[in-house]
Parts: structure tokens; sequence; C-alpha cells
């Protein structure tokens, strides 16, 4: 969807004036970039609602992406410097198919560089830029951060840095198995439905050897 034809629907549909989208023409002509952004920029329209309106006239859906957990692994069959770079984040991977996360589904030359450098299918699905932005952002700090650990050690921290008490030896072996069992269960489930995150779990393990080792 090119700019102008984009300005004309967003007027023709009364989301922006005339002279909103004039004065945006006019001011992309003196500093360059895209119609979308600087309709954003000057306050014309919410990102929010130029995404949720692109979405609907092109019959993309709109990635959730706070909602979301994005693995770094598959974040990183893009090169870092190209998801910065265009602003768009992985967030899907199936069959050599790989769905990008972008606020600009007519921004085709990205699309062709990354399906270059990573020779898969690319798909898109709608995002705003700043939620693309905290997503990249959260992604790539959770996995700086120091002592950051997989999944399964994670689980063995929390089993042994939990508080042993002592208790008749039927029971504590009965215990010890529900306790193990809800640990294996639940955990897993919460990460999956991003009630908590990776980081989270660090962060308790350590209260938790801490509180141990005290």
């Amino acid at each position: 969807m090119a700019g102008s034809k984009l300005g004309e629907m967003l007027v023709r549909e009364k989301s922006i004036t005339d002279e909103q989208l004039k004065m945006a023409v006019t001011f992309q002509k003196s500093v360059g970039g895209r119609l979308s952004a600087i309709l954003v920029k000057l306050g014309f329209i919410s990102d929010e609602n130029l995404t949720a309106f692109i979405a609907r006239k092109q019959g993309l859906q709109v990635a959730e992406l706070d909602a979301m957990i994005i693995p770094i692994n598959l974040v990183k069959k893009v090169p870092r410097k190209m998801v910065e770079e265009h602003i768009v984040i992985p967030i899907a991977y199936k069959d050599g198919v790989l769905t990008l996360a972008t606020s600009d589904p007519t921004d085709f030359e990205s699309v062709e560089a990354i399906q270059f450098a990573t020779n898969c299918k690319i798909e898109v699905a709608l995002a705003t830029k700043a939620s693309i932005t905290r997503a990249l952002n959260r992604v790539f700090a959770e996995a700086e951060a120091p002592e950051h650990k997989s999944k399964e050690d994670l689980l063995k921290d929390l089993t042994d840095a939990a508080p042993k008490v002592a208790t008749p030896r039927h029971q504590a072996f009965d215990d010890l198995n529900q306790a193990q069992l809800v640990r294996k269960v639940l955990i897993p489930l919460l990460l999956e439905k991003g009630v908590i995150t990776e980081a989270d779990l660090n962060r308790k393990a350590r209260e938790l050897e801490q509180h141990k080792e005290g």
C-alpha cells in the first residue's frame, strides 16, 4: 500500500483530515521518510489505530507481541543488524516459512533482503513499531542477562533450592514426588502462557539459593 494511497484511504474513512494529509506530505517532501510514520509522528493518528487500519484493509493479522514469548533462537534466524535496521522481529517458523512482525507490510525491499539472508520464504504479520522495538529489547536483554540458563537448568535450580522439612519417610516421598511433578508441569505451562519469563525464574532461583545458604 503506497504512502499516497494509504493517505487517501485514511482521509476517505475519516481517520485523518485532508489538511492533515497535506501537512504530512509536505513534511515528507522536506525531510523524507515513510508517510505512515510521519502521520504517527505528527500525532494525526496513533500507531495502534494505523496498524489496525492497515491490517483490516490488507487482511493481515495483528501480532500482540507484548503477550508473546519469543525465543532468542527464533530471532537469531535473522541477523541482529537486520532486525534492528528494518524494525522487524521473527515470531514463527514452520516448514521453511519465517513469519515476521512488521509495522510496514509494503516495505518489500526489507522483506527481500531478509529472505535472501535467511534463505526462507517470508510471510508478514502486523505489529506497531513501538511493540516491535519493545519485543526486540526484551528478547536481547534476556539473552544477554548474566547467568542465563536453560529451562531445564532453571527447573533443577528450583528443585535443589526448595526448603527441606523433616517429615515421616513415606510422607516425605509423596511430598517430594508431588512437588517435582508440579514444577515439571506448572512451570513450563506458565512460561508458555507468558505468565512468567525465564528471567523471573533466574531471579527466583537465585533468591532461593541465597536463602538456603543463609
